[in-house]
């Protein structure tokens, strides 16, 4: 026995695009940062160092951001 009623299609994942896009941001940060940082340190380098810590921060806090906000608006 079949039934004609076909269930709605249902989305599986409304996770919007902004927020991929700030966690996709915040990793390429951190993978940037550290090979900056061990450059820095290599060479001796305290700008270097400086700027490596700033782009992991930077990445770190993206990241963070687009899960809470992929989290907290996921449809």
């Amino acid at each position: 026995m079949t039934s004609d009623h076909t269930p709605a299609p249902t989305t599986i994942e409304a996770t919007g695009k902004r927020w991929k896009l700030l966690q996709l941001v915040g990793v390429v940060l951190l993978v940037i940062s550290v090979p900056t940082c061990v450059a820095g340190a290599n060479a001796d380098s305290d700008p270097a160092i400086g700027v490596g810590m700033v782009l992991g921060m930077a990445g770190f806090a993206l990241y963070v951001l687009g899960r809470t906000g992929a989290w907290w608006f996921h449809g």
